[in-house]
C-alpha cells in the first residue's frame, strides 16, 4: 500500500499496483522516496504535472530519460542515435521521436533475455499500424516486443509463433509496457495489469538493444510514434497486478 514518506506503510514495489503508480506520479499524498524523487507533485489520482525520476541503482541496467540520447544509469551505457529527434510530444518533460528508418541502438548487450530482467517503456503512436516493433535484438532469433495485426505482443525473429497479449494502442494515448522474464518465463503488464504469461522452451539470442525500429531495418517496422521513461533492468520489478 502506498504511504507518505515516514509513515508506516511502505510500497511494495515488487507489486506493479505500487511501483506503476510510483511511475505515473499518482501517490496518495506528499513525499516519494527509496528509488524515486519528486518535484511539485500532486497529491490527487491523476496524471502527474512534473517527471517522476528513477533513481539509479545497481539493477538499473538502462535508463532513457528521453530527455537526450544518453543513458542515466551509472552504467552509462553508450547509445548511437540515427535520425531520431528529441519531442515536447511528452509523457512528462521530453521524448523521443521515431519515424520512417529512425533508431537507438546499444553498443553492447544490456541483460541476458534467458534470464531475469525487465524492460519497461512509455508509448504513444501517432499512426495505426498494424506492424511495429517497440524494442528487440539485432540479429536471427533474438527477442523483440512487437506489434502484429495492430495488438502488442512477443516475438522471437524468425518464428511465426506471436505471444499476444490482448491490448491495442489506441492513436493519441500514452500507454506503459512492461516485460518481465524469468528464465524464459514471461508475463506482460500494460498499463499495470498482468495480461499473459508464457514460456520459451528454446534459447533466445542475445544482442544489442535496437528501440524504434525492427530487425530488418525497413520503415514498416517502425513505432511511428514517441517513446518516454524507458528502463531495463537485471531484476523482476513487477510480480502482480
Amino acid at each position: 500500500m502506498l504511504g507518505k514518506k515516514g509513515a508506516m506503510d511502505y510500497p511494495d514495489l515488487n507489486r506493479i499496483e505500487d511501483n506503476y503508480k510510483y511511475l505515473m506520479g499518482l501517490m496518495n499524498g506528499a513525499g516519494y522516496y527509496n528509488q524515486f524523487e519528486s518535484r511539485n507533485v500532486t497529491e490527487t489520482w491523476k496524471e502527474p504535472e512534473v517527471r517522476i525520476e528513477m533513481v539509479q541503482d545497481k539493477n538499473t541496467m538502462l535508463l532513457l530519460h528521453c530527455d537526450d540520447f544518453t543513458d542515466s544509469s551509472i552504467y552509462g551505457k553508450e547509445i548511437s542515435n540515427t535520425g531520431c529527434t528529441i519531442s515536447s510530444d511528452a509523457k512528462f518533460d521530453r521524448s523521443i521521436n521515431f519515424t520512417n528508418l529512425n533508431k537507438i541502438e546499444t553498443k553492447d548487450q544490456i541483460v541476458d533475455i534467458n534470464k531475469t530482467f525487465t524492460i519497461e517503456f512509455w508509448c504513444k503512436q501517432r499512426q495505426k499500424k498494424s506492424y511495429a516493433t517497440f524494442i528487440g535484438g539485432t540479429v536471427a532469433n533474438t527477442f523483440k516486443i512487437t506489434l502484429r495485426y495492430g495488438e502488442i505482443g512477443f516475438q522471437i525473429h524468425g518464428n511465426s509463433e506471436i505471444y499476444k497479449t490482448g491490448f491495442s494502442p489506441i492513436i493519441g494515448e500514452w500507454f506503459h509496457v512492461a516485460l518481465v522474464g524469468n528464465n524464459r518465463q514471461f508475463t506482460f503488464f500494460i498499463n499495470g495489469e498482468k495480461k499473459n504469461t508464457f514460456t520459451i522452451n528454446n534459447t533466445i539470442t542475445n544482442s544489442v538493444i535496437r528501440i524504434g525500429l525492427n530487425v530488418n531495418q525497413d520503415d514498416s517496422g517502425s513505432i511511428e510514434g514517441v517513446i518516454d521513461e524507458l528502463r531495463i533492468s537485471d531484476i523482476i520489478r513487477y510480480t502482480d497486478n
